[in-house]
């Protein structure tokens, strides 16, 4: 049975905190004896960014699975859906939708990037499908959706939180 593997998000951002919680805690003892306040807060400091951190990695391998099966029970499912994943990274809510289909497509596109989401590919994500599904991958930043290769409307379109920087400043701008 192959092992599906849907990513760390923002893994950088995960190491740093890690990072941070263990320089936090070295300055924490190289200063518990001088300072009992500055220690205190630098140990706390330390606490809280390993507790992101571990936070981060909980919901990477247990969290995210329970986000999307709520967002797809949502969908009154009638199985010939077109539906349109917006930044599908490794396609775990595309392939999710793509299983309630009969005779739908799901579709999903995204600019791959690995610094969003750990191991992020095109082939990583077509890889995830557990049995042949009707999905297709386009690549395409969903800042400029003129010229890509969707070229049909859709019944269903989603995104889960994070879509990447480019969306979040098309988003917040």
């Amino acid at each position: 049975m192959m092992h599906i593997n849907y990513g760390i998000d923002g893994p950088k951002f995960v190491r740093n905190l890690f990072l941070f919680s263990f320089l936090f805690f070295g300055i924490a003892i190289i200063i518990a004896r001088i300072e009992k306040v500055a220690f205190s807060i630098v140990l706390a400091g330390g606490f809280i960014c390993l507790a992101e951190g571990l936070l981060m990695l909980l919901y990477a391998k247990k969290g995210k699975f329970n986000h999307r099966d709520r967002m797809l029970n949502l969908v009154h499912w009638t199985g010939d859906e077109r539906v349109l994943d917006v930044g599908t990274g490794l396609g775990l809510l595309m392939i999710g939708a793509a299983k309630k289909l009969t005779g739908g497509k799901a579709t999903g596109i995204d600019i791959w990037n690995k610094d969003d989401l750990s191991e992020n590919s095109s082939g990583k994500a077509y890889m995830n499908s557990e049995k042949p599904l009707k999905i297709r991958h386009i690549v395409a930043s969903m800042l400029n959706m003129k010229n890509t290769e969707i070229g049909h409307t859709h019944d269903s379109a989603g995104s889960s939180w994070h879509v990447g920087h480019d969306g979040y400043y098309f988003y917040n701008g």
